[in-house]
């Protein structure tokens, strides 16, 4: 995978072990101070960002790396095709991030440059907030518990065949179990289901 333009086009096993790594960086950060030396990001903004950017400049600083922010608007990427802008800055950089108007803007930029690009958000997509949140849920959810409460509504629609839609939203996940908050069902009519509607009491 050379791009992280959105989740759903990173592997499932590319995301664990980019949450693995992450992992392993915060309980061990001293361990990765020098990984990045001599390596430079170039953060392209488009549009306005305070999160995203210190979290990119910060994060090289920390692992020994360089960033360069750039500004769309008064760069030649504002008049000049983005395929021959992305060859130009790939030459001075060894990864770009870029936080654009439009998803196929990101597109364009990551299929003319040669070096990584990472898509620090656009109308559609936000990935490093997606993996971000990935990671508080690792640390901090009880996962068991999530996984019992599907296995449970797995278990429900097969001791039920008459369900024909279920919707569950939300499912609250917190550090010590997993509920239900609210919950639709539709069934189909059956014998069973009729027998069981006469016995209930009016």
């Amino acid at each position: 995978m050379k791009d992280v333009l959105s989740l759903h086009s990173m592997p499932a096993a590319d995301i664990e072990a980019v949450l693995t790594l992450a992992e392993q960086v915060k309980q061990q950060p001293q361990k990765y101070e020098e990984r990045l030396r001599r390596r430079n990001l170039l953060m392209l903004f488009q549009k306005t960002s305070t999160r995203t950017r210190l979290s990119f400049e910060l994060g090289m600083q920390e692992l020994g790396g360089r960033s360069v922010v750039m500004d769309w608007d008064t760069s030649n990427f504002a008049i000049s095709p983005i395929r021959y802008e992305a060859r130009y800055v790939s030459r001075h950089v060894h990864v770009l991030m870029a936080r654009l108007l439009r998803h196929e803007d990101v597109q364009a930029l990551a299929e003319s440059a040669p070096v990584p690009v990472i898509n620090g958000c656009c109308e559609r997509y936000h990935p490093t907030q997606g993996l971000a949140d990935l990671l508080t849920v690792r640390e901090h959810v009880d996962v068991g518990a999530l996984e019992d409460v599907i296995a449970r509504i797995s278990h429900l629609c097969d001791d039920i065949p008459e369900i024909r839609q279920l919707e569950i939203n939300p499912i609250l996940v917190a550090e010590h179990g997993a509920n239900v908050l609210q919950a639709r069902m539709t069934l189909a009519r059956s014998e069973r289901f009729d027998n069981l509607r006469r016995s209930l009491p009016m």
